[in-house]
């Protein structure tokens, strides 16, 4: 049938930001999923995913249920979870759809930020500077993530920040 059961390496260390566990199980099957190290069609099994975490199923349950919603996976009821056959045109559009989003938030708070919040931002992007090459991509993505989540902090709009930052963990 094309199926294949998915074995997990070692989950990540937990962030200092003490995100829930199902944000962090969110991530790393996404990321695992974005990196094709989890193949479409494979299998995701929420007892060996929990077995990575040391944690209940629970917060799988829940990191399951957004990557549905976000198309990642597919949940068949009482059998399983397949991951989803996404095309690369599918990916750009998700990635063009959040860029407009992404430019608007940063276009609504650039007034509200202070002299204090600029600085910060700049040593940010200095700091991501240093890891602008191929060798350092993973750290180049996580500081990226960080600048964008300074600047969501000050919307205004809970609901645009919401999904916003639900559709880029």
């Amino acid at each position: 049938m094309g199926f294949q059961k998915i074995s997990m390496g070692e989950a990540p260390p937990a962030k200092a930001s003490l995100q829930p566990l199902s944000d962090r199980i969110h991530y790393y099957l996404r990321e695992a999923i974005i990196k094709n190290e989890i193949k479409p069609r494979n299998i995701i099994r929420e007892k060996d995913i929990a077995a990575v975490f040391n944690s209940s199923t629970t917060p799988v349950r829940e990191a399951i249920k957004r990557l549905a919603s976000e198309g990642f996976v597919e949940v068949h009821p009482y059998r399983h979870t397949t991951v989803s056959e996404i095309t690369y045109k599918e990916y750009e559009d998700i990635r063009e759809t959040m860029y407009v989003l992404d430019s608007f938030a940063h276009k609504v708070v650039i007034h509200d930020l202070t002299e204090k919040d600029h600085q910060e931002l700049r040593e940010m992007t200095l700091e991501l500077e240093k890891f602008c090459n191929t060798d350092t991509l993973e750290k180049y993505l996580e500081i990226n993530a960080d600048i964008h989540i300074y600047v969501w902090e000050f919307l205004k709009n809970e609901s645009l920040c919401t999904t916003i930052r639900q559709a880029n963990k």
